[in-house]
Formats: C-alpha cells, structure tokens, sequence
C-alpha cells in the first residue's frame, strides 16, 4: 500500500518591515521561527521513516485530540497515541509529506485607525482578568466556565421537565474533575455552595473526569432564585451571580460571563427550599 501525504503548513507571522528573512521564505528569521521550522523538519523526516518514537518526542505530555468528535471513543490522549501509533505506521509502506511554509499577515487598517489601546489592528494575546495565571487564583483556585446548557436553550423552560431531569438536588449541575472534588471533601450529589467576591449560588454537584482540572463547569441559564435577604446569593445555581459585568474589548462590547474564578466548598446545613419553581404568591 502506498499512502501519498501532503500537508501545507502556513506560519501565521507578522513581519516587520527590513527584519531578516529566512532564505527561501517570507519569514522573519528569529529564534522562534527557526524552532518552529526545526520541529517541522523533525516530523517530516520521523514520519516519512515510519518513526513512531521520533514522533512522539514530539508532543506535549498533555497532549490531546478530540478527531472532531463529540464520542468518548475517538478522543486521543498521549497514552493512547503511544499505544496505538506504532502499529498504524507500520501498516503504512510508504509516506511523502511535503511541507511547504508560507507568510500570513493579519492586520485590519480600520480596527487599527480606531486607536483602542485594547483592541490594536492585528491579533494579539491578552492577558484575562480572571484566569488560573493571575493573582485572584490563589483565593478562587478554579476557573469556571458558564457555558450554554444542553437541556434548554438558554433559560427557556427551566422549569420544564426535560430541564428538571437534569439538577442535582434540584439545583443546576455543577461539573467538577475527581481530584478537585476530593481535595475539598466534596462527593457527587452533594450541595455545593460556588462563590468569589462577587456572590455566591448553590449547585448539585457532578463528578467528571472529562473536565480539567483546575476548571469548574456550571451552565448558564439557571432561572434566577435570590435569597431574600441576599440578592447575590442564587439558591438555584445561576451563575450570573459570580461572573462579572465588563464587555470583552472596547471594540467588540462582547460578554465575557462564561468565564470567572470561583471556590467550591460544601454547603452547611439544610438548602434553603426554592422559591423559583413555585408560581409566584398572590394577595
């Protein structure tokens, strides 16, 4: 069986006018580039002798691969792919990858002209307010992510039967991974209480290795139950309580409420009943 592969890797790269090129290329020669073109050549050259090893060296120990697939099945993880790669390569009889390398500029004259010091005129990383690398992280050690649920859409029909069969307790899941549930003596179904500087909610909680550790996830969409006497605290788990109200750049004016550093401890006590899936009282 012979197998032709070609791949066309392009180097996205913003290149400053008069900075050395690499010879026979658009790129700016620096010692970044020329270590990404090193790791290029290393792969070629193991996969093309059918290296399973030199391919492997390769990548990270947190290496993983979802193949585009929602199936617990298909996910890749490095443990697998050393099992796994060996085998598949030597099925192959004969590879020929060509890497050709090409320049990429991405830059907006119009974003740039508008002069916002958060939002210049091509892509840049910058660092959030509230992620596990910044200072808030050594009170509230886990990152939340509040992202859309898979019962409802949005907050539509919380109430609804599909919705309820999914709370824990009768409060939205929150997903957390099993060693970061064990180091705060937390056990699945358990009532949780998630909070920061913010506000605080209550949620059922979920144990899944699926999720990173560090992260904790808690959908979005909770139907809001605030304690009488607390408006910032949600008996119900909406997670509006904790995420905070600041748009993600001057220009976009997007949301960032899916993501904020919250702590996670047991909740003391007895719940506090729900008010929310009651019809409201009436004189």
């Amino acid at each position: 069986m012979k197998t032709p592969l070609s791949l066309s890797v392009c180097l996205a790269l913003l290149v400053a006018c008069g900075a050395r090129r690499i010879p026979g290329t658009e790129i700016e020669d620096n010692d970044d580039t020329r270590a990404i073109l090193k790791v290029m050549e290393q792969y070629r050259a193991a996969l093309e002798a059918r290296d399973a090893q030199g391919v492997l060296k390769l990548l990270s120990d947190s290496f993983k691969d979802e193949g585009g697939s929602s199936k617990m099945e298909d996910r890749m993880d490095l443990a697998t792919l050393q099992k796994k790669l060996p085998s598949e390569l030597a099925k192959v009889e004969d590879v020929k990858l060509d890497l050709s390398v090409r320049k990429i500029e991405i830059f907006s004259e119009t974003i740039d002209s508008f002069q916002y010091p958060d939002c210049p005129g091509h892509p840049v990383w910058r660092e959030p307010d509230e992620w596990l690398g910044s200072p808030a992280a050594r009170r509230f050690g886990l990152q939340l992510v509040a992202n859309q649920p898979r019962s409802r859409l949005h907050s539509q029909l919380d109430v609804g039967a599909h919705s309820q069969s999914v709370k824990i307790a009768g409060r939205e899941p929150v997903r957390m991974h099993p060693a970061d549930a064990a180091a705060r003596g937390l056990g699945v179904g358990d009532v949780v209480r998630i909070f920061n500087d913010r506000g605080a909610c209550l949620a059922g909680l979920a144990v899944d290795d699926a999720v990173r550790s560090g992260v904790a996830q808690l959908s979005t969409g909770a139907w809001y139950d605030p304690d009488p006497a607390n408006p910032s605290f949600c008996r119900h788990g909406n997670p509006n309580v904790l995420t905070a109200d600041r748009p993600s750049s001057t220009l976009s004016q997007g949301c960032t409420g899916q993501l904020s550093l919250v702590e996670i401890e047991p909740y003391r006590g007895i719940p506090p009943e729900l008010s929310v899936t009651r019809p409201p009282a009436t004189a």
